[in-house]
């Protein structure tokens, strides 16, 4: 995770075989949580789809000003794909982890930080 100023940002990469004939034209949704925080953001990064190799990219956030990751700490990542149409922004509330289908668990990965850049003035340990 790179610090940015007051940001904190981390490259999220996935696998999207067959998703542009599947559901044509689709947008990458990345839901993101720090262990132990019940805060859940939800973003819409701009991804760079490279069809050919079957890949994405996107960089993301990894909390706010006030939530700010630190050396260790461990969040959770789901990344997904869904048409433009989809409505998948006014998502309220992420699956827990345990019971979900396959196809989604298998987008799940849970990560451990290492800040870049400085350590993060007002960091808090958990």
């Amino acid at each position: 995770v790179r610090r940015e100023g007051d940001a904190h940002r981390a490259f999220v990469h996935g696998r999207c075989d067959g998703l542009g004939r599947v559901l044509g034209s689709f947008d990458v949704w990345v839901l993101i949580r720090a262990e132990g925080d019940q805060s859940l953001w939800v973003q819409h990064p701009a991804a760079v789809i490279d069809p050919t190799a079957g890949t994405w990219q996107a960089s993301v956030l990894f909390g706010d000003r006030r939530h700010r990751p630190y050396d260790g700490q461990r969040w959770t990542i789901l990344a997904a794909a869904a048409p433009p149409s989809s409505g998948f922004n006014r998502l309220t509330n992420a699956p827990s982890q345990t019971g979900l289908p396959p196809h989604v668990a298998s987008n799940v990965a849970t990560v451990r930080v290492r800040v870049v850049g400085g350590a993060s003035p007002g960091a808090t340990t958990r």
